[in-house]
C-alpha cells in the first residue's frame, strides 16, 4: 500500500476505505473530462471574442448568448478544482483532511452550474418575450434590463450555493468531498434538487409555448408573403430551441442520477458509474452549443471564420 492510500484508509475504518477509495473508471474520466474542458472553454471563449470584436453581432440577443457561453467556459475553469478533489487519491484524501478547500471547490462548482442553468433560464425568457409581446419586447428588453438581469443572476447563483460556506454544512474529517457527505439533507434537497427542477419545470412550460406560437406565426409569414423563407425571428428562435433541446438532452440525466444518489444511501458500483458520466454529458452541452451558434447564426458563422483565419490572414500582409 502506498503513502496515499494508508493516508486515505486512516481517514476512515475497514468498512468504509472501499466506499471513499478510487474506482477503476476514475482515469478514464478524468481523461475525458480534461479533453471536453479544453474544448469548452476553447469553443466559448471564441464566441465571446466573436461577440466583443463585432459590431454587428452586438445585440441584446446575442449578449444573453455571450452571457451563457461565459458561464459555460467559467464552468469548465471552476469544476477542475472539484474533480481533482474527488477523483484522485491524493485529492480525495486533501479534500477529507482540509474542510474550507472541500467547501470552496464545492462552492466553485454548485454556483457555476447553477448560473449556467440560470443562464439558459434567461435565454427563454428573452425568446418568450420577443414571441409573445412583440410589441412591449424593446420596452421591456432593454440593454439596462438585460445587463441588470445577467448581474442578478451570477450575484444569486453564487450566494445561494454559499449557504454551505457559511456553516449549513455537515462535513467531517475524513468525509468525502461530495455535496452528499458535506451538505445537510435539507440544503440538497431543496436547493440543489427541488431549485433545479423548478427551473427546468419552469423552462420547458416556456419552451413549449415559444416553440407552438413560433410556428403559427411562420405560418402565418409565409400565407401572407406567399414565401416559403424563414423570417429573422424564426431562424433565431430555432436556434435558440436547438440549444435548449441539447441542454435538456445533456442534462436531465445527472439532475435525475444525482438526485438518486443523494438521497439513496446504498446503491451498486455501476450507478456510480452512470452518474459520474452524466457529468461528462454536462461538458459535452457546453462543447455543442458554440456549433449550434455556428450553424444557426450566420454572422456567428462568419465571425468565427474571421477569428479563426486571423493569424495567417496578418502574417501574409506582412
Amino acid at each position: 500500500m502506498n503513502t496515499t492510500e494508508e493516508s486515505l484508509t486512516s481517514l476512515m475504518d475497514s468498512s468504509e476505505a472501499t466506499q471513499y477509495s478510487t474506482k477503476y473508471w476514475y482515469t478514464s474520466l478524468l481523461t475525458m473530462y480534461f479533453v471536453i474542458s479544453l474544448c469548452v472553454v476553447a469553443g466559448n471563449t471564441l464566441t465571446a471574442i466573436a461577440y466583443f470584436t463585432t459590431p454587428h453581432l452586438q445585440t441584446l440577443q446575442n449578449l444573453v448568448i455571450c452571457n451563457l457561453s461565459l458561464a459555460d467556459a467559467i464552468i469548465a475553469v471552476l469544476s477542475k478544482p472539484f474533480f481533482a478533489l474527488s477523483y484522485t487519491e491524493a485529492g480525495i484524501v486533501f479534500g477529507a483532511r482540509h474542510k474550507w478547500v472541500c467547501l470552496v471547490s464545492l462552492w466553485a462548482v454548485m454556483g457555476s452550474g447553477l448560473c449556467g442553468i440560470l443562464c439558459v433560464f434567461v435565454l427563454s425568457l428573452e425568446r418568450l418575450l420577443a414571441i409573445i409581446f412583440p410589441f412591449r419586447y424593446y420596452t421591456w428588453v432593454t440593454d439596462n434590463s438585460v445587463r441588470a438581469m445577467i448581474v442578478f443572476v451570477w450575484a444569486f447563483a453564487f450566494t445561494l450555493t454559499a449557504f454551505p460556506l457559511m456553516g449549513l454544512n455537515t462535513w467531517t474529517h475524513g468525509a468525502r468531498c461530495f455535496t452528499m457527505f458535506v451538505y445537510t439533507p435539507t440544503y440538497n434537497v431543496y436547493v440543489a434538487t427541488n431549485l433545479n427542477v423548478l427551473i427546468l419545470v419552469a423552462m420547458a412550460l416556456m419552451n413549449i409555448t415559444i416553440a407552438v406560437v413560433a410556428v403559427k406565426q411562420n405560418k402565418v409569414n409565409i400565407i401572407q408573403s406567399g414565401s416559403t423563407q424563414n423570417t429573422g425571428q424564426y431562424k433565431v428562435t430555432k436556434m435558440l430551441l436547438t440549444v435548449i433541446g441539447v441542454f435538456y438532452l445533456c442534462w436531465i440525466p445527472y439532475i435525475v442520477l444525482t438526485a438518486i444518489f443523494t438521497m439513496t444511501k446504498h446503491l451498486p458500483e455501476w450507478f456510480a458509474l452512470l452518474q459520474d458520466l452524466s457529468k461528462l454529458l454536462i461538458g459535452m452541452n457546453s462543447v455543442l452549443n458554440p456549433l449550434i451558434y455556428a450553424r444557426g447564426n450566420e454572422k456567428f458563422r462568419a465571425a468565427f471564420a474571421r477569428l479563426l483565419r486571423r493569424a495567417p490572414r496578418v502574417s501574409s500582409e506582412v
